[in-house]
């Protein structure tokens, strides 16, 4: 069942943070969309880590979810891809390829459990190059 309800957008950013299991799907105007999307971003860790999708009726946008452009990070290889995997993820899914989907989606996990590779921004000292090849390692060793 689906439930219907509206909240003005610094009640929302308030509920993010006391309560953000009460939120499944979110729909909101692009403005309210980078507002709530900073506040998830601070919640689950950083902007490295909430993906995104733009659905309209003709075209689908998948990427980061937060608009944090990382200009103190830029050419320095310390981003974490993890926003970009997720959102690869859901466009496979998006696109009726939910095999390689998934092979991604439980390589990352893997990647995470395992914990030996992690990015500056959740604790760790591993670049975008290693992280990725780690989840890539994965998804071979999978296979």
């Amino acid at each position: 069942m689906i439930e219907y309800n509206e909240m003005i957008i610094d009640n929302t950013c308030m509920q993010l943070v006391k309560n953000p299991w009460q939120f499944d799907v979110m729909l909101m105007p692009n403005l309210y969309g980078a507002v709530v999307s900073n506040a998830v971003a601070g919640v689950c860790g950083g902007p490295g880590l909430t993906c995104g999708a733009n659905v309209g009726e003709r075209y689908t946008m998948f990427e980061q979810g937060t608009r944090h452009s990382g200009r103190d990070i830029a050419g320095q290889n310390k981003a974490n891809p993890t926003a970009l995997i997720l959102s690869s993820i859901m466009m496979l899914k998006h696109m009726g390829l939910p095999r390689f989907a998934v092979e991604i989606e439980r390589a990352l996990e893997k990647t995470y459990i395992d914990g030996r590779v992690k990015t500056c921004d959740i604790g760790g000292t591993a670049t975008t190059t290693q992280f990725t090849e780690e989840v890539i390692r994965n998804i071979e060793n999978a296979h």
